[in-house]
């Protein structure tokens, strides 16, 4: 069921007649978005207006796009967040629990904090952005999953979000097609993870300054790990325990066109029923393969319960874009060298503040007296097609 507000959130109806209707919903960004055509001749068209509102039983949007066509519109929204889009001059928590720091970066928008479990502190400092950004990095430092509930308008944080229900897709029942691959292009099964200073972890490891994770291979691969933003050595070994558990196994991605069949049949077949974050049994008879996976991408037909897509895939999902802003950081400092090659402590501090945006101990991004910059090198299959057939037509 589609509900229409006007932008002022006044109530108009309910869209009769839509097609087409589909949502996504994406783990690893928190995101939503909507896609649905409607008659041009319908009831409530012209209010069918860009920056009006559209809920759902899962979410509300915005309207973003509207592309007139034939007998139809398409219509496309955005999970509505607008109270957290507002731009700010500076945030800033020093190794505060996770819950406690979004409350209040939010405060007075309308928005709270659901549920979190996660326990970990941590410190952020972001400058100049808006507050969705500022939660997005908060996501990142604190290793967690959101969930954004856009009707209700909280935010709640998971160590990992989803449960095993025990539903599977399994040719012939209620998988269609699936397809997926296993890399193992960034593997490694040891790390050696150095903070600010030179900090390293023998003194909270056992002696030992590095971790190992043989859970695929007992292969030797050693990944050097370099954060300065770490000054608290128990902080450094969790993360570089968290990252290793990731970087120690093939990466796998599947995509898996999936009938609802628990949306159809739910006394038959609730056993079936699945959501985003949820872990599940991919079956292949013809190939042998079974395996678990998580739904990390979800694309649900609101009319249409067989064209339901999936995109599950086994790691956690922070991990390369920790790597990648990092890289990002590192590149963005160049932002700060004047057009004679020299570089100001202001304009160095500016750029860590803003793009860097967080310092792990809570303590001053940086104190720079001379900074000396030198040009370096940065350091930066298994195919499975599986064919399936239709439970019902």
């Amino acid at each position: 069921m589609l509900k229409i507000y006007d932008r002022n959130h006044n109530a108009i109806g309910v869209l009769k007649g839509d097609n087409e209707t589909w949502e996504k919903f994406d783990l690893k960004n928190s995101d939503a978005t909507l896609t649905f055509k409607y008659p041009y001749n319908g009831r409530y068209v012209e209010y069918l207006e860009n920056e009006n509102y559209i809920q759902t039983e899962h979410a509300e949007y915005v309207i973003k796009s509207v592309k007139p066509g034939g007998t139809y519109i398409t219509i496309s929204g955005q999970q509505n967040i607008e109270e957290l889009e507002s731009d700010i001059e500076k945030f800033t928590c020093k190794r505060r629990q996770l819950d406690l720091a979004v409350e209040d970066l939010v405060a007075g928008t309308g928005w709270h904090v659901a549920y979190c479990d996660v326990k970990r502190r941590r410190s952020i400092t972001k400058t100049y952005c808006s507050m969705w950004d500022v939660i997005k990095q908060m996501k990142r430092t604190y290793t967690a999953e959101l969930v954004v509930d856009s009707i209700n308008k909280t935010l709640s944080f998971y160590e990992q979000y989803g449960e095993d229900r025990g539903a599977y897709f399994i040719e012939d029942l209620n998988l269609r097609k699936a397809s997926g691959e296993k890399t193992t292009y960034d593997f490694y099964t040891a790390i050696l993870p150095i903070g600010k200073d030179g900090l390293t972890i023998e003194s909270v490891n056992g002696g030992s300054r590095i971790i190992e994770n043989h859970q695929f291979s007992d292969k030797y691969k050693l990944k050097i790990w370099k954060d300065e933003r770490y000054t608290v050595v128990e902080d450094l070994l969790e993360d570089a325990t968290y990252k290793l558990e990731e970087l120690s196994r093939p990466y796998a991605a599947y995509t898996a066109d999936v009938i609802d069949l628990a949306r159809k049949y739910p006394d038959k077949y609730g056993i079936l029923s699945y959501w985003i974050g949820d872990t599940v049994t991919l079956v292949s008879k013809r190939t042998g393969t079974r395996l678990k996976q998580r739904i990390v991408k979800l694309t649900v037909y609101m009319h249409e319960t067989a064209l339901n897509e999936c995109e599950i895939s086994n790691p956690r999902l922070d991990f390369i874009d920790i790597q990648k802003e990092e890289a990002d950081n590192t590149a963005a400092l160049s932002s700060a060298i004047g057009t004679d090659g020299t570089i100001t402590p202001d304009a160095m501090l500016q750029t860590l503040m803003e793009l860097t945006g967080t310092n792990i101990d809570g303590g001053n991004a940086a104190t720079v007296e001379t900074v000396d910059l030198d040009d370096g090198d940065a350091e930066s299959d298994e195919l499975i097609t599986i064919e399936g057939g239709n439970a019902y037509n």
